[in-house]
């Protein structure tokens, strides 16, 4: 089974995102959105898990322990990777405030973390992915989201171990198990 650990957004901030981004959707159909029932802050991707080593995961996440950690963060212009220069493949939202925060989040969990990763990329750009291009974009696309604004409060007070399910459409996450940040 396929897993990650994220910071989930709340169905309210997403669908205010999603609503702004309308304008961007609607004149880049081509590009792949993400649908904002999948809008988070990825923490760590795990990837493929044996049964056994996920639960184990989920039980080593539930003992760290976060007192009255919840993170007000937001979000303003988009962004897109990789930076300036190169094909664009993801358009985000990176956060501008809380960024602190959700570093702390992710450095106390990356003891747990790390071993079930595999030894991947461990620097952290918190961001919500929005949509992935395929073709590296035009120079159009790269204009309009240089341009465009989607500014949004968020309040984080839990992070959880997703499920993810690859399917023709898109992936569908399904919480595992989620945890307390307050």
């Amino acid at each position: 089974m396929r897993v990650f650990v994220a910071l989930p957004i709340d169905v309210r901030a997403a669908r205010n995102i999603y609503h702004r981004i309308a304008p961007l959707r609607e004149e880049f159909p081509s590009v792949r959105w993400v649908a904002p029932e999948n809008y988070h802050i990825t923490l760590y991707f795990v990837g493929e898990i044996a049964p056994d080593d996920l639960e184990r995961l989920a039980d080593e996440l539930a003992r760290v322990e976060f007192a009255s950690f919840a993170i007000d963060a937001s979000v303003s212009a988009l962004g897109f990777f990789p930076p300036r220069g190169r094909r664009i493949r993801v358009i985000h939202l990176p956060l501008v405030s809380g960024s602190d925060r959700c570093a702390t989040v992710f450095g106390k969990l990356g003891d747990v973390c790390r071993p079930y990763c595999g030894g991947g990329d461990t620097r952290f750009h918190p961001h919500i992915t929005l949509a992935r291009v395929r073709d590296g974009g035009t120079s159009a696309l790269r204009e309009a989201v240089e341009a465009s604004r989607a500014p949004q409060g968020l309040r984080f007070d839990r992070f959880v171990l997703y499920e993810s399910t690859l399917t023709p459409h898109g992936s569908r996450y399904a919480i595992y198990r989620a945890y307390s940040l307050i």
